[in-house]
């Protein structure tokens, strides 16, 4: 939303993130595509503890998230995303070979279940 009332734009990246920026735009819910070729195990929404590892999108320098922290993580320690879906790594992020994704629509409000079920519709 910040960059669509910044830019008046949101670029286009590929048919994954366009879909879900269509979404988190018209239901105004933080919308996520993680690509799970990387995943070991299941992800989970939990605190870190500090020794997960993030690879920033754009980077390859590896960092671990501060300790409480939410962090979308898998059995392995690899984070998806941080601060809930606002950072994602760049093991996740989709591409034109994307087969296997794990879509996730947050809704933190008292109207939330009806916006995110609307949503996932």
């Amino acid at each position: 939303m910040r960059r669509l009332t910044k830019h008046g734009v949101v670029p286009s990246i590929n048919t994954l993130v366009d879909i879900g920026n269509l979404v988190s735009i018209r239901y105004s819910l933080p919308v996520a595509f993680f690509d799970q070729a990387e995943v070991s195990g299941m992800t989970t929404v939990r605190f870190a503890d500090g020794g997960e590892r993030f690879t920033d999108l754009g980077s390859q320098e590896v960092v671990n998230p501060e300790p409480g922290e939410v962090v979308f993580v898998d059995d392995s320690g690899l984070v998806s995303a941080r601060r809930w879906c606002w950072r994602q790594s760049a093991e996740s992020a989709t591409d034109s070979t994307t087969t296997d994704v794990l879509i996730t629509v947050e809704g933190h409000h008292d109207e939330a279940d009806a916006d995110v079920g609307a949503a996932l519709a």
